[in-house]
């Protein structure tokens, strides 16, 4: 699924979490469709724990007042985990938590590694020169974005010197 398809989801999930909150009112409990609820909170914990690293203070929090499956639902843990999503989704929103991108960017290198490593088991050292070139190049490009580094027309050499100057990264001596 591509972020857009993911701020999708967060918007259908956002939209039925704002109904049902709404539809509480005054109620200290879940009554009826309370499965409506359940099936709410496990669907938006789903999207927090694709989306969010572990080490995530929302994705702990959501995960910590998620009730137990068999419990009574109180309003109140409702809206907490409703806030807790609300703002998770607004600083994702907002580029504020890259944990997703990076996650398919990882996937994509980790592929053309594999790729790169299986033509240079086969022989073809070109091949996997080429698929290893491009994911350190990537990489390289993506760090210098990330520090403030333009990238426009560089080749790797002076973008590698910027990072180093910028004490990005060392090199060590043998």
């Amino acid at each position: 699924m591509s972020k857009d398809g993911f701020a999708l989801r967060y918007q259908e999930l956002y939209a039925d979490g704002q109904r049902l909150l709404h539809d509480l009112g005054d109620s200290p409990v879940v009554g009826a469709s309370r499965e409506d609820y359940i099936a709410w909170m496990l669907s938006a914990m789903n999207w927090l724990e694709v989306v969010l690293p572990e080490s995530s203070r929302y994705r702990q929090e959501a995960k910590r007042s998620l009730p137990s499956l068999h419990s009574t639902i109180f309003s109140s843990v409702f809206a907490t985990f409703f806030g807790i999503f609300k703002s998770a989704g607004a600083e994702w929103s907002r580029g504020l938590l890259n944990t997703l991108e990076l996650h398919f960017v990882g996937l994509c290198f980790e592929a053309f590694l594999k790729q790169a490593s299986q033509s240079l088991e086969k022989g073809r050292r070109v091949e996997a020169a080429i698929l290893a070139s491009a994911v350190l190049e990537d990489t390289v490009k993506r760090l210098c974005r990330k520090h403030g580094i333009d990238v426009t027309n560089k080749p790797l050499e002076p973008l590698l010197n910027a990072l180093k100057s910028g004490g990005v990264i060392r090199t060590f001596a043998r």
